[in-house]
């Protein structure tokens, strides 16, 4: 596309077009393969949080979520409601990992998860899946994790009831 008549870039335009380059550089040069860190630990956490079949991650730089599961290319909008609960949760808990492994990011310290349990997740997967939030809440010091679940037996279980406040039925937490 041509340039309107008379107009003429900013004399800086050429060093703007020489800064975004050189900073495009750097980022590539920085990043390495952190990417492909953090989609190896999504893909771990997933197939043992029970995704079916799902032989390849692939996060990018835009959040976008590309998969490829029984030999078929496939993406996070086409799983099951289950198994994107479940992949949001390995999601979230390989940026905390790769990023404390790394040495970046800046997580604040917060992660809530609302009925872990929830979308035809069973028991072995939910045990799995809190059992991985602990290991993960162990290894990120200032790390606090709540958990909202119906299923206050499945939790007490993989937690433990010194980690654990329920409410007695009928009753508010707090």
């Amino acid at each position: 596309q041509s340039e309107p008549t008379g107009f003429l870039p900013p004399a800086d335009a050429a060093l703007v077009d020489a800064a975004l380059t050189e900073a495009n550089s750097a980022f590539e040069a920085q990043r390495g393969d952190l990417l492909e860190r953090l989609n190896e630990e999504i893909l771990r956490l997933g197939k043992s949080f029970g995704v079916l079949r799902l032989e390849k991650v692939k996060l990018n730089w835009v959040a976008q979520m590309r998969l490829e599961k029984g030999g078929q290319a496939t993406s996070f909008s086409k799983l099951t409601a289950g198994e994107r609960l479940r992949l949001r949760i390995a999601t979230a808990i390989a940026l905390i990992r790769v990023g404390r492994e790394r040495g970046v990011g800046r997580h604040p310290g917060l992660l809530i998860i609302d009925s872990p349990g929830a979308e035809e997740t069973s028991d072995s997967d939910l045990a799995t899946l809190l059992g991985e939030l602990k290991q993960i809440a162990g290894e990120t010091q200032g790390l606090q994790i709540l958990i909202a679940s119906a299923d206050a037996p499945a939790v007490l279980s993989a937690l433990g009831k010194d980690r654990c406040r329920v409410a007695a039925a009928g009753a508010y937490l707090w």
